[in-house]
């Protein structure tokens, strides 16, 4: 398993909602820096699975726009995800370090969310013994699910 992590071999899939209308799919090759200032290569994949607007104004916009994406990191770098969403201006709602303060504010409001809607919804790999394909599914927390309810994304 370690070797399989160590070269990439194991697939993560995540379900995140965004800030703003992502694109349809993206693959950003972005490099990330390390505590250590030096610099470390990071690709992640996404799709938009769906979109919605909420007559929420914030700012200069009347109302407010959110996706919900699935994205594949293809290389495991520490807050990877967090970090390439905040780089192509689409932030996870809830992330206080790359998020929109205000944003996260009316999320914490409204839903009383104390997370961050980054949701690790499945992971693959190889069985080291029986070399089939293993596939583990994980069920979306509560906090998740009522704004997804009530932006209507169903999934």
């Amino acid at each position: 398993m370690h070797k399989q992590f160590q070269e990439s071999l194991v697939e993560k899939k995540y379900l995140a909602i965004l800030r703003g209308y992502a694109p349809d799919e993206l693959e950003t090759d972005y490099p990330l820096a390390k505590e250590n200032g030096n610099m470390q290569e990071a690709f992640t994949y996404f799709k938009t699975l769906q979109r919605a607007e909420i007559d929420v104004p914030f700012g200069k916009h009347q109302t407010s726009r959110y996706s919900l994406v699935e994205a594949t990191p293809k290389t495991g770098r520490m807050h990877q995800l967090r970090r390439h969403f905040a780089h192509i201006f689409h932030p996870i709602i809830g992330d206080r370090k790359h998020g929109c303060n205000k944003q996260n504010r009316f999320f914490m409001e409204q839903f009383e969310m104390t997370t961050m809607l980054l949701h690790a919804s499945e992971l693959s790999f190889i069985h080291p013994v029986t070399a089939d394909k293993v596939t583990i599914t994980s069920a979306i927390h509560e906090e998740f699910k009522r704004v997804m309810e009530f932006m209507k994304f169903n999934n």
